[in-house]
Parts: C-alpha cells; structure tokens; sequence
C-alpha cells in the first residue's frame, strides 16, 4: 500500500507578518494597561557593586490622563508597523493616514465617540514625559547610552501646519531626537504582527517582554516552522 508523501500530508502553513520592534526602550512600560486608576511608573535598578544600572519613570500629562490600553494599541499596532515599513535613518516627520484610517487598523468603527478617544490616545502617548538614564548595545555592537527627558513625538492632526509649512492632510508624527536616535540604532526583535494584533493588551504585552528571553528562537520562527 503506497502512501501519500510526507510533504504532501502536511497542512499548508500561512506566511508569517512580521514586525520587527526595537529592543532598547520598548522593554520599558509606558502605559497603564490596569483598571485600577493611575500607577506609577518609576523604575531604579543598581548593579550588586551599588552603581545605576537603568533608571525610568514615565510622568503623565494631567490633561488628557495616562497612556491607556488604546494608545499602546496605537504605539504597538501602528505607529510601530509604520516604523518598521521605512528605512534606517528615519524620516523625522511620519505620516501615518486620516483618523479613520487609523481607526480601522486597530478595529475600531467610525463612530464620533470612537475617534474622540482615538485623538485622546494619540494626546496621551505624544504627551507622556519619559526620563531615562541607561545603556543599550546597537546593531553596530557597540555601547550606547540614553541619558534624557523627552517625549518620543509630537502629534500634527489634519490642518494643523507640518515643520516645513504647508498644513497637514493626514496624521503627522514629528520623532523628537532622543526618541529618533533609537529605532535608527538599536538591534530589533520578530514579533508575529498577526498574532500580536489578536490579543488584547495585556496578553499582548506580556507577549512582548517573553520575546526578549526567547529572542533568538523568535529570529528562526520561519525557519523552525518549515522544519515540521
């Protein structure tokens, strides 16, 4: 009894998306992903000899609140997969598409409530203020090191006038330079964009931070996948 080969018994196996994120400042939280109010985001790490090791902390603008789990949504889904799609150096100036646009990447309908909130993650994550102090190894293998404050963008809604003067027809982000510095040097991880966008936040961030200790056998997914 002659048997089917062994290629032709296997299930057909979808491409992978992959999105390929920085490794230096996004092991750091910046947003609440809790329902318990506020928290506080400070974190102060020294070596066994006593010396700084990282420090971090992440005050938020009163005005429109803490960066919530729309706008890591927005950062995570959005703004990194636009990143991820240009080459290295990084424009200064992103554009990124209307509001609606934005809303349909991340599943949202078109409704008024909807793209208020939208605009409000876009205010909380433009607004956050982060102070760093720590190291990072770039894709060159050397040292690098990020001692500031800064916020990572500035948001240009439609209208609004871009840096080189005509007014905007979509959704701009202008990278403040510590912030540009980063994704233009840091070494970058594969995390399974498809996969990613199908969890909620939590999941999805506790997804991230497994992507560090797994690294490398993240960097051979593909590979390991034709392997079965």
């Amino acid at each position: 009894m002659r048997t089917a080969p062994q290629d032709a018994q296997r299930p057909a196996l979808h491409p992978l998306s992959i999105l390929r994120a920085e490794t230096a400042l996004s092991r750091f939280p910046i947003h609440n992903l809790t329902k318990r109010g506020p928290l506080t985001i400070h974190i102060h790490r020294t070596t066994v000899q006593g010396a700084l090791d990282y420090h971090w902390e992440v005050p938020y603008n009163t005005r429109y609140g803490q960066p919530g789990p729309l706008a890591y949504k927005l950062d995570t889904l959005v703004i990194n997969q636009r990143l991820d799609t240009l080459p290295r150096p990084l424009p200064r100036v992103l554009k990124l598409g209307s509001l609606r646009h934005v809303g349909t990447l991340l599943g949202l309908n078109a409704s008024g409530r909807q793209q208020a909130h939208l605009k409000t993650a876009f205010h909380q994550n433009a607004s956050a203020y982060i102070v760093a102090k720590l190291r990072y190894r770039g894709r060159d293998g050397t040292e690098r090191r990020l001692e500031a404050g800064f916020t990572r963008y500035s948001v240009l809604f439609t209208g609004e006038p871009l840096p080189d003067g005509p007014p905007a027809d979509a959704i701009y982000l202008v990278l403040s330079e510590p912030y540009w510095e980063v994704p233009n040097h840091a070494p970058v991880r594969p995390l399974d964009y498809t996969y990613l966008k199908a969890l909620p936040p939590t999941a999805q961030r506790f997804y991230e931070i497994v992507s560090y200790k797994i690294f490398a056998a993240l960097q051979r997914t593909p590979d390991l996948l034709a392997a079965f």
